[in-house]
């Protein structure tokens, strides 16, 4: 593999500067008169010391930037800090186990995430002096009390998760990528030791676009799939733990079986669509809403059936839910809506369905049926058509998405 970075299209969340720590920690040897802090979360699959802390010294060029590296809650033994110049748009740092030092987690700070930047969205959430827009602000102040989006009052936020390289099948060479899904330094959990959904990922680039979208089902797969290349069946054979290196073998095994198949990928001009096959094992499934009121799935062949995937925590699923309140009532007579809860917070979300009339049932997902759903980004909205036989997907969704299938 030839190089770390994140992965295609990601997301950065917001962190704001705080005025104390979040956990004792002992300080350099530094004046932190006018410091704030930061808490930087470390990995899914880290027990009892998920979050790592960062000291911020303001200047007038930038901020000087200890990070507790080796989060053992000592700033002084992490070496140089971090000088982050105002000028500069982003910083990036590797967190790592003492014990084991190739074990690396990247994180990077913005001052505007890149995503944004590369397509002119920035301003849809900030205005032109740095402050957060008041939705977004309102959004983020509910993870973070007090929390007002004022300019040079946060950054955002992400992971460097990806380890990149290239693989060669006869005569075409594909981009590959390991994804470090559970963001704990090692690319070869099949199973994560905290969550079992937080298995690592290998993607490829089978469009050969260029990019490896973690939206992109199709070139997505787990680290014990079965997939295609060019016709031919293919599995890992080795994996190294520290994303350095795979190894791809032929195999007769057959691909594996999941709820969604034979994806094909489009841009639309409502979003990125994905077009495939339902898998027939899907209609034996009974689906237990909060209300305990089971839906047997095959009681519902015939309709267009639009799986929402969602969870209270995800910013993105909570802006399409007028979208998903307007197609309801557009398509009443042949729409059906369920949502798929991957919840933190139940009763934050069962407060959010009744404040927003999400009258439709919500399902509590499980590891099953993420994985059979190839879930890999939230929202997900999966549309089963009345043939029960093929879907359309996309992300976050419009009503346009609805209306150009039904039309």
């Amino acid at each position: 593999m030839e190089q770390r970075t994140s992965t295609d299209m990601n997301g950065a969340s917001i962190l704001p500067l705080k005025k104390a720590p979040r956990e004792k920690i002992v300080l350099p040897p530094v004046d932190t008169t006018g410091a704030f802090y930061l808490s930087i979360f470390y990995s899914w699959d880290v027990e009892g010391n998920e979050i790592v802390t960062a000291l911020v010294l303001p200047g007038d060029k930038g901020e000087t930037i200890f990070v507790d590296l080796n989060n053992d809650e000592d700033l002084s033994n992490d070496g140089e800090p971090i000088i982050f110049p105002h000028d500069q748009n982003e910083i990036i740092f590797y967190l790592y186990s003492e014990s084991t030092p190739q074990q690396r987690t990247g994180r990077f700070l913005q001052r505007i995430p890149q995503f944004a930047l590369d397509d002119s969205t920035a301003f849809n959430f900030m205005d032109a002096s740095g402050n957060l827009k008041e939705s977004y602000a309102k959004f983020w102040k509910t993870h973070h009390p007090g929390f007002e989006g004022a300019k040079g009052t946060y950054f955002f936020d992400g992971y460097v998760d990806l380890s990149r390289g290239h693989v060669q099948i006869g005569n075409e060479k594909y981009a590959i990528g390991l994804h470090d899904y559970n963001q704990n330094g090692r690319f070869d959990d099949v199973v994560g030791t905290r969550d079992p959904r937080s298995s690592d990922r290998l993607m490829i680039d089978l469009g050969k676009d260029g990019s490896l979208n973690p939206m992109s089902t199709t070139e997505i797969f787990k680290l014990d799939d079965v997939f295609k290349i060019n016709g031919q069946n293919y599995k890992l054979q080795h994996v190294d733990p520290y994303g350095a290196r795979v190894v791809l073998a032929k195999t007769n095994e057959p691909l594996t079986n999941y709820f969604v198949q034979e994806f094909e990928e489009k841009q639309e001009e409502y979003g990125f669509v994905q077009k495939g096959r339902i898998g027939e094992n899907i209609w034996s499934m009974i689906l237990t809403p909060l209300n305990g009121v089971p839906i047997p799935m095959r009681s519902l062949k015939g309709q267009y059936i639009l799986l929402n995937f969602w969870g209270e925590w995800c910013a993105p699923c909570i802006e399409e839910i007028p979208a998903l309140i307007q197609s309801r009532d557009n398509w009443t007579d042949k729409l059906t809506i369920i949502g798929m809860l991957n919840t933190y917070n139940l009763k934050e979300a069962e407060a959010l369905i009744e404040e927003k009339s999400m009258d439709w049932p919500h399902i509590l997902t499980n590891e099953h049926l993420v994985e059979q759903f190839k879930v890999n980004s939230y929202p997900t909205n999966i549309l089963i058509l009345p043939d029960g036989e093929t879907f359309v997907q996309t992300g976050q969704m419009s009503t346009a998405f609805i209306d150009n299938q039904i039309n």
